[in-house]
């Protein structure tokens, strides 16, 4: 450990780390470097943008059974949002990053010796690096720039600094090349985490949060569009991404001011079964909707559907998708399936799942708030993969590829679980049997139970019927008359089947 006193302001700044050659003076932002035997003031780091991450310096944990302590931060700005990286030391004296990107968790510690690799323009989401005997593909490319920092740093950086990352994944496994230094990447290997398995201590409550940024994290707040006006919710630290649903205006929220990235025509609301706000139970918690997406393919085929992105405080993100098909639960993964050469099928929790369907989605109205920069026109590429217990889903852009995983859900178990009683418009752009659904939404649960009745019914009186003609069913006369009997029986549920087709 190395004490100093800022040359600023005076006050006490601690290198923890042997290996750190950076420090943010906490007092008066001033960075600080350490040169030999000399510190030298580089100027003011800007400050943290919306901190409401729940990791903060001091933060502990357990990771592989070495405890480590966070020891600094920066955060990083690209094109369609930010994430903090969080540098860790453990007690072995070992250094890591982990890094905080809309509530997920991934902890890399450097590795030394790398093998020459293709240069950063080389990389492109989807391919694949062999990396000491494994096989990683490119999840995201991205140049981002620091735009904050505070604590410890192993290498000098300010406002401004530029970093190019590569990262792969591969199940749980993951790798970053880094770029920032020069034409060969420092590489970072590790794993998908989460806070509750790193055993985290000291992690910001929200009455810290509350104290330091006058906001609870994850807690709606209001303001006008600059725009047009127009009332806007969002998430402070979470979702600061807006889409005025008025003017479908983009506004981040992410600094100190609301800025209108790009503005659109005023354009007609979505007319859509949930709407900005509901408030719904799902997995035992309370989710509120807080963006809505309609997305849509091209061609001949052409269908549409929503996606709602819900959000809990301790949850953290759910999509719902309300497609002709019916409704879907969806979670992004953390963690990749494994994909054959082919691409035709993939593993993932020892199951095997065989691909459905490719097509391009594109966003064709959007309201609300995401944690990421949406626009109208934005497209991915979409590879769905099912089995007989859900689907996944691929999605890949220029910049990224993300996986999620799906699960089937009824029209009445959304509708019970967000209060929708009573009779709703229809869905605009979805085929007739979503829009039939949706005008009716305890229809598809009551002729599920008429069925239920009827076939219950049907089958406890044939049985009955069998069992007292027994003794003479296998007579020609006596089988006919019990054949006509149970088509008889049979007759209303059949019926029944076809008037729901």
């Amino acid at each position: 450990m190395f004490k100093t006193l800022c040359p600023a302001c005076g006050a006490e700044a601690v290198f923890r780390s042997a290996a750190s050659c950076l420090v943010v003076c906490e007092y008066c932002n001033s960075t600080l470097l350490k040169d030999a035997e000399a510190v030298r003031d580089l100027g003011k780091m800007g400050q943290v943008l919306e901190d409401f991450s729940p990791l903060q310096i001091g933060t502990s944990g357990v990771h592989e059974g070495v405890a480590f302590m966070v020891i600094g931060r920066i955060q990083l700005r690209y094109d369609a949002g930010f994430w903090n990286e969080w540098y860790v030391l453990g007690d072995d004296g070992r250094p890591a990053w982990l890094s905080d990107a809309s509530g997920q968790f991934v902890l890399t510690r450097p590795r030394e010796g790398n093998p020459k690799l293709p240069a950063f323009a080389e990389f492109k989401p989807g391919k694949t690096l062999q990396f000491q005997q494994k096989t990683y593909t490119v999840s995201d490319v991205r140049t981002a720039r620091c735009v904050a920092g505070e604590g410890e740093l192993p290498f000098r950086v300010g406002e401004g600094w530029q970093a190019q990352v590569v990262d792969f994944r591969a199940g749980d496994d993951f790798l970053t090349l880094d770029f920032s230094e020069g034409l060969q990447p420092q590489a970072y290997v590790g794993t998908s985490v989460t806070l509750e398995a790193l055993r985290c201590q000291l992690l910001r409550t929200p009455e810290a949060i509350a104290e330091t940024s006058g906001r609870y994290r994850g807690k709606l707040q209001a303001l006008d569009c600059p725009q047009c006006g127009a009332g806007l919710s969002y998430l402070p630290g979470l979702a600061t991404q807006l889409v005025c649903a008025a003017c479908q205006s983009r506004v981040d929220c992410a600094g100190d001011k609301a800025v209108v990235l790009e503005a659109h025509h005023r354009g007609s609301g979505l007319n859509t079964f949930l709407g900005l706000g509901d408030r719904g139970t799902l997995r035992n918690a309370s989710w509120t909707v807080i963006g809505i997406l309609a997305r849509e393919t091209s061609g001949e085929d052409a269908e549409s559907w929503y996606e709602y992105l819900l959000y809990n405080p301790l949850a953290g993100f759910l999509w719902l998708v309300e497609t002709s098909e019916g409704w879907d639960e969806v979670t992004v993964l953390n963690s990749w399936p494994e994909l054959n050469n082919t691409r035709s099928s993939v593993r993932f929790q020892g199951r095997a799942y065989t691909l459905m369907y490719r097509y391009n989605a594109r966003v064709s109205h959007a309201a609300g708030a995401f944690n990421w920069r949406v626009a109208v026109g934005d497209t991915a590429a979409v590879a769905d993969y099912g089995t007989g217990s859900g689907k996944l889903c691929m999605e890949q852009t220029d910049a990224e590829i993300t996986w999620s995983q799906s699960t089937r859900i009824t029209q009445a178990y959304v509708a019970k679980a967000f209060g929708k009683t009573a009779a709703v418009a229809p869905s605009k752009g979805l085929g007739s049997a979503a829009q039939s659904l949706t005008a009716n939404p305890l229809r598809a649960e009551s002729e599920q139970t008429n069925f239920q009745r009827l076939s219950t019914s049907a089958f406890w009186a044939s049985l009955a019927l069998i069992l007292l003609t027994l003794p003479a069913i296998f007579s020609r006369d006596a089988f006919a008359v019990v054949f006509l009997a149970l088509f008889a029986l049979w007759w209303p549920v059949f019926s029944d089947m076809e008037s729901d087709d």
